[in-house]
């Protein structure tokens, strides 16, 4: 429950420019509550990795027909190029802090494949957790253009593709708050073949606006639970 609540509580700081907010966040809390930077640390390593991962299996499953079709169109080419760079630059960063604090990491990713292979049984929890996310976010956007345009032929496959693409997008550029414009773009990218650009641009903003009462119920929540626990806590002691 302390996790969890952490969780909905500090989400709301992916929207601080930097895009790193929510994870500072998550580790001051939690240290706050007696656990250990090291650990949160590696939990949200672990974390990040198991959504990139799933998105990008996600990805390559449902997106690969459309990759392959816009390879010779040229604004697909420059947001394609656009995205690759932000990984670049990401990537860049890693090595550079990788460098800069090896002996440090190098303890830190010792002890991390130590608690993985003693849970690693609890990858594939992660796994599905996440796959029920996409979901949920293809949904999202399939109910979006449903209830919008009603008439629109895209599909809840289709949905659930162009959602994951676009998630991954605004996650992997550095310093976007929250994903905000890139998720858009690529969500208008992706839409476009089967839903004219105007009308994907009104799903991307009503699926963006949806999120963010999400963001901001969750941050609601989180910080009722964890006031209730911590004015529980000195008469339970």
């Amino acid at each position: 429950m302390l996790v969890c609540s952490i969780f909905l509580a500090t989400q709301i700081g992916k929207y601080v420019p930097g895009n790193i907010g929510h994870l500072v966040g998550r580790a001051a809390m939690l240290k706050a509550n007696d656990v250990p930077v090291g650990a949160s640390s590696k939990a949200m390593l672990v974390e990040m990795v198991m959504l990139l991962a799933t998105g990008v299996v996600l990805v390559v499953v449902f997106m690969s027909h459309w990759f392959l079709a816009v390879l010779g169109d040229v604004a697909s080419r420059i947001s394609i190029t656009f995205m690759t760079s932000a990984l670049a630059i990401f990537s860049a960063t890693a090595i550079f802090a990788a460098a800069r604090f090896r002996e440090r990491l190098k303890h830190f990713l010792w002890q991390l494949r130590v608690d993985l292979i003693a849970s690693r049984k609890r990858l594939a929890a992660i796994a599905m957790i996440d796959l029920g996310c996409f979901t949920l976010n293809g949904l999202a956007l399939f109910a979006a253009a449903r209830l919008l345009f009603p008439e629109t032929a895209v599909g809840f496959v289709a949905c659930l593709g162009v959602a994951t693409a676009s998630f991954l997008a605004g996650y992997v550029t550095p310093g976007a708050p929250g994903g905000i414009g890139v998720r858009e773009a690529t969500t208008i990218l992706l839409l476009e073949p089967s839903v004219a650009a105007n009308e994907a641009a009104l799903v991307a903003l009503a699926v963006r606006l949806a999120a963010t009462a999400a963001d901001l119920i969750g941050f609601f929540v989180g910080t009722v639970v964890l006031r209730h626990r911590k004015s529980r806590a000195p008469r339970e002691s």
